[in-house]
This record gives structure tokens, C-alpha cells and sequence, in this order.
């Protein structure tokens, strides 16, 4: 924004905010007063309507007290004689006086003498006073004065002692007057307090929509301002009978005369203070544009011709005495040196490139590097986090493997129950084959080596049942082979290299979207140079397992994380749990070898380089014994396990295998019993962590029998320690979860050692 509108904008703000403040002031404080000073006086315009009456009823009981004090009327109160009736109570004593109503009442609260005209004052009326009588019953003789309602209308009634003309009694009754306030009595109050008002009982005090209400005058007065409509104003108050209770209300009707003048007051004052603002900042802003803006803005286009045109010899001839000036000049003279150091600087850039580029490729190698130590890291705890967990699902596995495999040999073939008992353990099987592939993933704990031929590991593959399922599930990829009849051996273990093996295939297969063609091959390869790959591989002799596919290729995006556990990108719906390709990775790196990956739109390549062993491959394996042929003759075995149901398992199944079989929870409990009990020989677990674990428990038995025989298990994998308690004496090592045909070839093995 440039700076003219940001000064615009600014003079446009003060303008709004003078505007409201101006706005605000006028609504909020100057016109409520205008109407605070019209309800003040309207109230006063009421105060003279209540004062009117209140001097009507004064005049009434000043006549009240002149007969109630009068020697004949207190006479009359005991003759009542007729001469004072014919005398004095005759119609032109109420028309003279503008009387409507004369009562005599005596002590009692009893009629002596009354009667009430109407309004033609001929003939009289008869109204039912029973509330005035009540009243006046409690009052008497005390005097009063007040309102009172009656069929024709309300009227001004007084009420005075009946006593002599000194006044002196004994009180002989109460005197009543009243007059009707009427059309022409309330015009007269009307002229006398200069305000129309009306007169209504208290219970029909009429509502409007637009109603306030104020608390003012003075005593125990209330005055009600509502406002009808926006011309006038009702003000009303309520006045009392003569018991003294509010009985009627008297409404005065007041033109807003004030109001209005203070809404064309308030308008006024906001016009006029508008326009006198924007005059000023008008004024204010010419000012500001040809005093500031204009040579900030020649300087501004000064500066962008430079930027834009490069040219640093251009200046600015700007004679202006203020700080705009100062900055002109002080700008011309940096422009100067700039152009002094310029062909400097450009001469020591081009030096720099020089450096930086150099610079740049050796970070580029140690990032590199770094991510490949950060890799392996990463792996390498991942693999020990996959490690423990594989030991525990192996413990909790064991029952689910080995009790169907004890319960199946008790049960007679036609029993039903055989079907549920061989679906649980082909369960455990299947959970223990996911146990396993997190025994792939802990590194540096695989399972021993052999010498094999890669060429037999394919055979093997493409003839099982796994990769018969692959065939039919992808029945538009053809699938392949290119083996080298060469070949020579490695050392490695065929369990893990199967595993990775079959991912691989996994992978290819679902990276071909249609039809395509999978390629399994393997080769010589020997290195004199390393070789720049997906990793870097060393020079050496290696047999080279290569896995193509014609499939869309892996996104360089995901090519770096490919071999993270759990990371895949696998369409849903189809096979995946992401620990395929970390599988993979940590056989190789088990195997001491190396991977690289070629991929792009038309395919991916994976290839394992494993080292070559010139060792030669052993005999083939016998056929699987029977059996018979690893069934005990009594031996007393000890089974050393922190678990129990390990220890319930394992003696179960050397009992069923003819041996006579004892447990203990610890390795400090099971050198406490070889003390005291020799035993044939020793299953002992090689993980327990709340005690001395099994190398540690091995090594002092022996020092107890030194010939003592073992077989080592645990449910992780082959450890250093199983190693170190070999090399003292202890023979196979078996994995858990326990298979009644392994711990007995296991034993026997030992035993006729």
C-alpha cells in the first residue's frame, strides 16, 4: 500500500472515529438530558394538575367545616328537626355551592340525613356507599378528604366532625360532602394548570406499547412517563380516596416539545461538526501530500529505477532542507560507495561460487553417509524393540501351539474335536510365522548359518504352496527364472533368506497393476571397483539374487523409506503390513551384504549381493524321523523357566515322551536342586529377567557337575549367550514355542551324546 493511501486511509479513520465519538457524545449524553428535562417537566406539569385538585378538595372541606362546626347543625344531630332540613338542606344549597353529595352520619356510622344529585343536579340519585361508610366507620370522627368511585363517576368527598361553632364537643357524628368531578369541573382544573390530563381508577390505568417509568416528586408521590408515540407523552400519578389508599390515577397528556427540539439540536451539532472535521483533515491532507508524500514519492521511483535498471551511477537532485532531503543526499552518497565495492564483491562472488560448490558436494556425500548410519540405527532399534516383543508373543504363543499338539495324540481320529484343535494350532503357527518375520527385523539375532546354493532356495520357492497362492492370486503376471548353473555358495540361513525371498516376489507381483512380467534371477558378480548403487557396495565376490517386475515403478519420494518398518504403500485390499522390505534389509545386513534398487516408470530391480563362501554344501537332510525314534527311557530331566505355563508345557510334553520330568522358576532355584539332585540333563530358558538368566545359571552348574548336559531355548533367537554356553558345554539351542517333535530330537540328540 502506498503511502498516499496509508495517509488516506488514516485521515479516514480519524474522520470515522471523530464521527462516532461525535455520535456517541450527542446519543448518549446530550439528547438524554434533553429528555431527562421532559419528563422533569411534564412531572411538574402533573404536580400543577394533582395541586388543582388537591385545592379543589381544600375548598370543599373548608365549606364541610363551616356547616360541620355550625350550633344548628349540631342541634339538628339531636332533633332532627324539619326546619333545618326545609332551611338549609334544599336543592339550591347544592346547586349554589356546586355540591353533589351531603350526608349526616351519627356516632354510629348510621344515615342521619343524605342525599346525592346527579349531574342535571334534578331529580337525585341513589348511589350504594357501603366502601365510603365502611371507611368512614374506622375513621370516625376523624376528618378526611379524598376520591372516591361511584356508579356516576369519581368524586371529591370530605368528611368533617360534627361539633359546635367553637369547636367543642362532644362529637355527634360526621359530615359528608362530595362533588362529582365532571366534564366541566376538570376543564376548569384543566385552564388552571395549563395541562390536559384525565382522571380513571388505579385498576384500569391504561398500557401502552412504548412504556418508562420514573420515580420522582416528592414524599411518597410516584410518576409513571410513557411514551405512546414519538409526539407526546403521558405522564400519571395516583391519587388516594379518603381512607388514604391510591384509589384513582390522573393521566396528563404532554406534547415532546423538548425531545424534538433535542433531536434537531443533536443532528445539527453532528452535521456541523462533521463537516468542519472534514474540512480540516481535507486541508490537513493537502498539506501532508505536498510537504511529505510528494518527495518521499519521488525518492521511492528513484530507488525502484535504480533497482530495476541496475545503473548505480544514477542521482537524485533533490534540494530540500528536512530530514527527506538529508536522506536524498546520504542516499546518492552510499549509491557511491556501492558502486566502488561492487566490481570487489562481484570478483570475490565468483570465488566463492567456486568454494561453495566444492563445499556443497562434500555435504552432499556426508548427508548421504548420514542418512545411512541413521538408517541402520534407525533398523537397529526397531530391531531390538521387534526383538522383545517377539519373546513375548513366543512365551504367549507356546500354549496355543503346543497344548493342541498334546491334546490331538490323546484324542481318537474320529473325535470332533480334532478339526477345532489342528485350526487353533495352525493358528499359533501362522502367528508364530508373524513372530518370526519380527525375529527377522532384530538384527544380529538371526538364526544360525549354513552353507546353501541360492539356485536351491529358488527351486524350493517356486515349488511351494506360497508361491503356488501367488500364481493364482495374480493370474496376469508371468512369472520367471534366469538362473546361473554356476552359481557358487554362500553362508547364510535359509529361513530368512526364504522370508525375504518371498516379499520380494510379494512386491513385484503387486507393483504390476494389469499384466506383466515378474524375473527371478541370480549370478557371479565379482567387484574390483565399488559400486555407486542404493548403497554403496564394496568391492568383493558375490552371488547376486535379482528380482525385476515391469510394474509402474517406485516414486523417488518413497524410494528412500521403502525399507522402514510398517511404512507401505500398498493399495488397500490387498496383502501388506509393511515389514515386508524391512524384512529384507535386515537379512541382508544380517548376511553381511548389500541392496540396490533400480526403479523407474517401466520397472523396479531389487538385487542382494550376498559374499561368496567357498565352503562346500553339507549332505541332504534324512527323511523326518518318527516318533519312536526320540522317546524316552525314564531320564530324569529339570526344566529351568521364569514362565510357568512354559515350564507346565515343556513337562508335559517330555512326560508324554516317556521322560520323568521336575521345574523350578529361576536359575538361582535350579542350582539349588543339581546340588541336592543329579538329573540327566537340563532344559534350560536362556532369558529371565528377574533373576541370573540361562548362560549365567549354566556356567555355575557345571562348576557343581562340570559334565552336566543342556539344551538351551528361549523365545527370541539365537544370542551371544547361547553362544558363550555352547562353547561350555550345553548342546542345541530350540526356539520357542515348543513342538513336541523338536524338543525330543533336541533331547535324544544330547542324551546319546
Amino acid at each position: 500500500m502506498s503511502l498516499k493511501a496509508k495517509a488516506g486511509l488514516i485521515f479516514l479513520s480519524l474522520f470515522l472515529i471523530y464521527g462516532i465519538a461525535h455520535y456517541t457524545v450527542q446519543q448518549y449524553v446530550v439528547l438524554p438530558s434533553f429528555i431527562e428535562l421532559e419528563a422533569s417537566e411534564a412531572t411538574k406539569d402533573l404536580q400543577r394538575a394533582v395541586e388543582a385538585i388537591q385545592r379543589e378538595i381544600h375548598h370543599l372541606d373548608h365549606f364541610c367545616w363551616d356547616w360541620a362546626s355550625w350550633d344548628d347543625t349540631y342541634k339538628f344531630m339531636l332533633s332532627r328537626s324539619p326546619d333545618y332540613i326545609q332551611s338549609n338542606l334544599v336543592l339550591g344549597t347544592f346547586a349554589d355551592n356546586a355540591i353533589n353529595l351531603i350526608y349526616y352520619l351519627n356516632t354510629s356510622g348510621e344515615v342521619v340525613w343524605g342525599k346525592i344529585y346527579g349531574l342535571e343536579r334534578e331529580p337525585p340519585v341513589q348511589l350504594n356507599l357501603p366502601t365510603l361508610q365502611r371507611s368512614l366507620q374506622n375513621r370516625l370522627p376523624a376528618p378526611g378528604s379524598g376520591i372516591m368511585d361511584t356508579e356516576k363517576g369519581p368524586m371529591l368527598v370530605v368528611a368533617r366532625p360534627i361539633l359546635t361553632s367553637e369547636d367543642k364537643g362532644p362529637i355527634r357524628g360526621t359530615l359528608i360532602m362530595g362533588r362529582f368531578l365532571d366534564h366541566d369541573l376538570i376543564n376548569t382544573l384543566v385552564d388552571q394548570a395549563k395541562v390536559i390530563f384525565s382522571i380513571h381508577p388505579a385498576r384500569s390505568n391504561p398500557s401502552h406499547e412504548r412504556k418508562k417509568e420514573t420515580g420522582t416528586g416528592a414524599e411518597d408521590e410516584t410518576y409513571r412517563i410513557q411514551y405512546p408515540g414519538d409526539s407526546r407523552l403521558l405522564v400519571s400519578t395516583t391519587l388516594p380516596d379518603i381512607t388514604g389508599n391510591p384509589s384513582f390515577g390522573i393521566t396528563a397528556t404532554v406534547p415532546r416539545t423538548i425531545s424534538t427540539k433535542g433531536y434537531d439540536t443533536t443532528r445539527y451539532a453532528l452535521m456541523t461538526g462533521l463537516g468542519s472535521m472534514l474540512l480540516v483533515l481535507v486541508m490537513m491532507l493537502f498539506v501532508l501530500r505536498q510537504t511529505l508524500l510528494k518527495p518521499i514519492v519521488k525518492l521511492k521511483n528513484h530507488v525502484l529505477s535504480i533497482g530495476r535498471t541496475g545503473d548505480l551511477s544514477a542521482r537524485l537532485s533533490m534540494k530540500q532542507g528536512d530530514e527527506i532531503g538529508a536522506l536524498a543526499l546520504e542516499f546518492d552518497r552510499m549509491m557511491e560507495k556501492l558502486e566502488d565495492k561492487t566490481d570487489k564483491l562481484k570478483h570475490l562472488n565468483d570465488k566463492l561460487k567456486e568454494d561453495m560448490q566444492r563445499r556443497i558436494e562434500a555435504e552432499e556425500a556426508l548427508r548421504k553417509s548420514e542418512e545411512n548410519l541413521l538408517r541402520a540405527k534407525k533398523m537397529e532399534s526397531l530391531g531390538l524393540m521387534a526383538g522383545g516383543i517377539a519373546h513375548d508373543l513366543n512365551n504367549i504363543l507356546s500354549g496355543i501351539v503346543s497344548y493342541p499338539e498334546l491334546l490331538l495324540m490323546e484324542l481318537p481320529e474320529e473325535s470332533p474335536l480334532r478339526k477345532p484343535l489342528m485350526t487353533i494350532q495352525d493358528s499359533g503357527m501362522r502367528a508364530a510365522e508373524v513372530v518370526t518375520d519380527l525375529l527377522t527385523i532384530a538384527r544380529g539375532v538371526a538364526t544360525g548359518k549354513e552353507i546353501l546354493n541360492l539356485n536351491a532356495m529358488v527351486h524350493e520357492y517356486m515349488g511351494s504352496l506360497e508361491h503356488q497362492k501367488l500364481v493364482r492370486g495374480y493370474p496376469l503376471v508371468h512369472f520367471q527364472t534366469k538362473l546361473d548353473p554356476h552359481l557358487l555358495n554362500i553362508s547364510g540361513s535359509p529361513v530368512h533368506i526364504k522370508k525375504a525371498l518371498m516379499n520380494l516376489m510379494l512386491n513385484a507381483a503387486e507393483a504390476i497393476e494389469q499384466s506383466g512380467t515378474v524375473t527371478l534371477s541370480t549370478l557371479n558378480r565379482n567387484l574390483h571397483e565399488p559400486l555407486k548403487g542404493y548403497e554403496d557396495v564394496r568391492p568383493g565376490e558375490y552371488v547376486l539374487l535379482q528380482v525385476a517386475d515391469t510394474g509402474s515403478g517406485i516414486g523417488p519420494q518413497d524410494l528412500d523409506r521403502i525399507f522402514e518398518p510398517f511404512y507401505t504403500k500398498k493399495v488397500v485390499g490387498r496383502s501388506g503390513t509393511g515389514l515386508g522390505l524391512a524384512i529384507v534389509w535386515n537379512m541382508i545386513q544380517g548376511h553381511e551384504g548389500y541392496i540396490d534398487v533400480k526403479s523407474d516408470p517401466n520397472g523396479t530391480v531389487f538385487e542382494l549381493y550376498f559374499p561368496v563362501s567357498r565352503e562346500e554344501r553339507p549332505l541332504e537332510k534324512q527323511e523326518s524321523p518318527v516318533m519312536e525314534d526320540y522317546m524316552g527311557r525314564g531320564e530324569r530331566i529339570l526344566v529351568v523357566d521364569d514362565e510357568e505355563t512354559q515350564r507346565e508345557i515343556a513337562c508335559s510334553m517330555l512326560v508324554k515322551l516317556g521322560y520323568r520330568a521336575e521345574s523350578v522358576s529361576s536359575g538361582e532355584a535350579a542350582i539349588a536342586y543339581v546340588k541336592k539332585h543329579p538329573v540327566d540333563l537340563i532344559v534350560l530358558d536362556m532369558v529371565m529377567p528377574k533373576g541370573i538368566n540361562g548362560q549365567e545359571t549354566y556356567a555355575a552348574i557345571i562348576r557343581i557337575r562340570p559334565h552336566q548336559k543342556a539344551i538351551l531355548a528361549n523365545g527370541y533367537a539365537e544370542t551371544r549367550e547361547v553362544h558363550m554356553a555352547q562353547q561350555a558345554g550345553a548342546g542345541r539351542f530350540i526356539k520357542k514355542p515348543y513342538t513336541l517333535e523338536e524338543i525330543g530330537l533336541a533331547v535324544k540328540e544330547e542324551m546319546e551324546k
